[in-house]
């Protein structure tokens, strides 16, 4: 059996392709996060007992996620009594503060494909250990991507179920 070189144009075709599903898969990811954090912002404001959105979402725009996380937590744990809703909600902040740290990874780095389709990622290192390295790299499973993905989908999900929760037992005013 002769095996053959892949031809340049194969590689251009390889490579393109790769490109396309990583900026489709990063887009996704930005666009997925933005929409939970909405969903946090409305839990705030359900908590709050505001009938007005909009002045939830005044007050809590420009903050960043971890400070929506923690505010989040904040007023749920001051509002709420219930231990099933408590338990859900510790469930939920966990897997919001994860998926935080885990978006940091992807949209605080530096992405690459390489002439064989292979997707890396580098990014500083924030660890201040003498001898360790100063960049962390990493090569990329797409499928982790899209996976990503699927879990802040799910994590949005499981707040907005939450919510409708919530309405029923925060009083409005």
């Amino acid at each position: 059996m002769k095996l053959s070189k892949k031809s340049a144009n194969d590689i251009d075709i390889e490579f393109s392709l790769a490109q396309a599903n990583l900026f489709s898969s990063i887009g996704m990811l930005t666009v997925n996060f933005v929409s939970l954090e909405f969903a946090i912002i409305e839990t705030i404001s359900i908590l709050n007992s505001s009938t007005d959105v909009n002045s939830t979402y005044r007050l809590l725009s420009g903050d960043n996620c971890a400070t929506l996380i923690k505010k989040l937590k904040k007023i749920f744990n001051y509002k709420v009594l219930d231990p099933i809703l408590l338990d859900d909600f510790n469930n939920i902040h966990k897997e919001l503060d994860s998926i935080r740290i885990e978006r940091n990874k992807f949209l605080h780095s530096f992405l690459s494909v390489d002439k064989d389709g292979r997707v890396s990622r580098l990014k500083l290192s924030s660890n201040s250990k003498p001898n360790s390295s100063i960049v962390e790299s990493e090569i990329l499973d797409l499928n982790n991507l899209e996976n990503f993905n699927q879990r802040i989908i799910n994590a949005k999900l499981s707040l907005k179920d939450l919510n409708g929760k919530l309405f029923k037992i925060v009083k409005r005013t």
